[in-house]
């Protein structure tokens, strides 16, 4: 398993845990699935890549997990999930713009984190540790990553701008 593979299995399991993400498939078969993508965002596992057949916001986006998944993750999915939020209520938007977009936030210590929107959030890190002063990129309170200050920089500006924060 490689790396874009490990961090996009991380970024579809935080999106289904927990029912935030709809997928049209038995409850069973969306265990197996989290419980392969939690394996491999861990690094002990294979990418299920039946994921990818699945109707997914991603699926239009995400066909080759190498070479399409950080592209889709950082600057796709916002522009995707404004799309789904055309006619959500006003709390449904806020809700989708603090938590589905994957921001990346500064590490006050090893489990909290400061979001770019300015409050406060504790985040597990199943997928990546970090401490504090690390840039990491989180989605639905999961850690997926360690990103640069420059990239963290471009990657929240982009956010900002398609969600018109």
């Amino acid at each position: 398993m490689t790396e874009n593979e490990k961090f996009f299995a991380g970024f579809v399991y935080s999106a289904w845990t927990g029912n935030k993400c709809s997928v049209p498939i038995s409850q069973e078969q969306k265990q197996k699935d989290l419980d392969d993508l939690e394996l491999c965002a861990k690094g002990e596992g294979i990418f299920p890549r039946r994921v990818l057949e699945y109707p997914t916001m991603f699926k239009e986006y995400v066909r080759n997990v190498e070479k399409d998944a950080r592209e889709y993750v950082y600057f796709e999915h916002p522009r995707a999930l404004m799309e789904r939020l055309k006619g959500a209520t006003e709390v449904e938007k806020k809700l989708g713009e603090i938590n589905c977009p994957v921001w990346v936030c500064e590490a006050l210590n090893s489990h909290q984190v400061r979001h770019p929107l300015g409050y406060e959030v504790e985040v597990k890190s199943d997928f990546c540790s970090f401490d504090k002063g690390d840039r990491v990129a989180v989605h639905w309170r999961y850690a997926l990553e360690k990103v640069d200050k420059d990239f963290s920089e471009k990657a929240n500006s982009d956010v900002k701008r398609v969600l018109e924060l």
